[in-house]
């Protein structure tokens, strides 16, 4: 029986370790993705946050990957800010409360739509 590790690597930088049978093909996961705690998945965490996500136990396994990926474009948006996530954050709130008001559903890719308008809106 051979066992061999494999790294298996997410959008948002976290690191998984399979571990597969090279004999029968049976695998099992050894060490499983935390909630991490970079800057991608701050904004992910809010964002779960003010969707109330947070509640719900699959969450993580079924959307984060697509999460994360949309997270660093926002992130990538606000770099040159002194606080892009900060500035992301409070982007989320404005359109989170927004969207609740004017009756309309938002995700994180709303974010990355809107963000451009939130920005020119906030300078005014």
């Amino acid at each position: 029986m051979q066992l061999v590790n494999y790294p298996v690597k997410c959008s948002c930088g976290e690191t998984t370790i399979l571990q597969v049978n090279l004999f029968n093909g049976q695998h099992e996961i050894l060490k499983k993705p935390g909630p991490g705690s970079g800057p991608i998945m701050a904004i992910v965490g809010h964002y779960k946050k003010l969707k109330r996500y947070d509640t719900i136990p699959t969450w993580d396994k079924d959307y984060r990957p697509r999460a994360c990926a949309v997270a660093k474009k926002i992130l990538h948006f606000f770099r040159k800010l002194e606080d892009p996530v900060g500035v992301a954050m409070e982007c989320m709130n404005d359109l989170s409360l927004k969207a609740e008001r004017e009756g309309w559903y938002w995700t994180l890719e709303t974010v990355v739509k809107r963000a451009p308008d939130w920005i020119v809106e906030k300078s005014k």
